[in-house]
């Protein structure tokens, strides 16, 4: 597969990035092309079951798990931030960001097949929240294929967990979409300085042999940028809409050379998967309970909310307790090995009390507004079931979306 071929469907395309970036077509077709960083001789099975599925004529499901830049962020235009490039939008196929452009190559490709979508992008979550979202998010609706972003997002969890949980959580999140039989694709971002866990991640995508495209190479080749920053996002972080075009183009560009390297009436194996991990199953086994999962049995002074703007549209709502002293209990199974809650950043606290282990959490913004998790227990797993109460401090607002175990 020549892995520098662009389908000349994208020479308006090239062009009208040209302009908008302020540089020659062949730095566009070169950015394409550096964004290939895996292995030309891969099999790809998986994929090309996908796309043999689809020419069938059979529903298939596309989903994306990630950031902001996965939601779609600043492809639009909102307010005074988002799309910079905004005179390029109708040249460049209207405001989509990157995911719905590869979702929208499905159903161009096989116009006969119904084609569903998943975006499970949540604006600044790591893959330690998304592994714990994954199965209620995403592989409950079975999908086909999956593309996993987090590459600008882990190195803020960094903080709050160590780096090998955070790369044990995003291996959770590659392993179990592949022992579930759907084809993945690892995205790889980059910040405004150079930021980003793609050196760890590709280390993931290469033992599981996962394409993985990368807008970090396309736009961030020698240690800086192919234009100025300014002319790619409105942020340090997010493309704009011909930001997002051209990381679509790079993921559809490398789909088109897929689909012409498959015979569509064959019968494809799907690649064998490794045995062994990378680094540990700590994220394997995983039990995540929602705030609309457990908010009929456990409010004790919390009042639950299905829509809190910012906050609740994906997780479907949250439990929230302003300026009180709520308390609620929850179970916790035996054989846990790792205990979170997960609450929403505000400017309240409340502590936990975990077997007699007792811990507190001032839940006050570090940065934006955004989900966050509070460690309660990591050790060897407990020998029975147990509880977990959660109380709220007086002063403040407590924002409660769910308890995250690991087992």
């Amino acid at each position: 597969m020549d892995l520098y071929k662009i389908n000349t469907k994208y020479d308006k395309t090239v062009s009208t990035l040209a302009r908008a970036f302020g540089i020659c077509e062949s730095d566009v077709r070169n950015a394409i092309t550096r964004s290939y960083v895996f292995d030309a001789d891969e099999t790809n099975n998986r994929l090309r079951r996908v796309l043999c599925k689809a020419a069938r004529g059979e529903a298939i499901t596309v989903a994306g798990i990630g950031g902001s830049i996965t939601e779609g962020a600043h492809a639009k235009c909102w307010g005074d931030i988002g799309n910079n490039a905004k005179e390029y939008t109708e040249e460049l196929g209207g405001e989509r960001c990157w995911f719905q452009r590869t979702v929208d190559w499905f159903k161009e490709q096989f116009p006969d097949t119904q084609v569903n979508s998943i975006n499970a992008g949540i604006g600044a979550t790591s893959s330690f929240l998304g592994t714990f979202r994954l199965e209620q998010m995403v592989l409950s609706h079975k999908p086909d294929l999956i593309t996993v972003e987090f590459s600008v997002n882990d190195p803020t969890a960094i903080p709050n967990l160590l780096k090998d949980e955070i790369l044990e959580a995003y291996e959770s999140i590659v392993r179990r979409c592949l022992e579930a039989g759907i084809a993945v694709m690892q995205v790889f971002l980059v910040q405004q300085q150079g930021n980003s866990m793609q050196d760890y991640h590709m280390e993931i995508a290469n033992h599981y042999n996962v394409p993985a495209i990368s807008y970090h190479n396309a736009v961030y080749p020698d240690g800086k940028p192919i234009c100025d920053w300014v002319r790619l996002s409105p942020d340090d972080i997010h493309p704009n809409n011909a930001g997002h075009a051209l990381l679509g183009t790079c993921v559809t560009n490398y789909l088109d050379l897929v689909l012409e390297n498959t015979d569509l009436n064959a019968e494809y194996e799907l690649d064998e998967l490794h045995t062994s991990w990378i680094y540990f199953d700590t994220f394997n086994k995983l039990h995540a309970e929602y705030a609309y999962e457990f908010c009929d049995r456990a409010r004790g002074g919390f009042q639950f909310f299905e829509d809190i703007p910012d906050v609740c549209y994906k997780w479907k709502g949250a439990l929230v307790s302003d300026n009180n002293e709520g308390s609620i209990k929850l179970n916790v199974a035996k054989g846990a090995k790792r205990v979170f809650v997960q609450y929403f950043n505000s400017n309240g606290s409340f502590e936990t009390d975990f077997m007699g282990l007792k811990s507190s959490c001032n839940t006050s913004p570090t940065g934006w507004p955004k989900a966050m998790w509070h460690r309660v227990y990591t050790g060897k797993a407990i020998d029975e079931d147990s509880t977990i109460t959660i109380k709220s401090h007086k002063s403040g607002r407590v924002i409660l979306q769910g308890l995250l175990i690991a087992f």
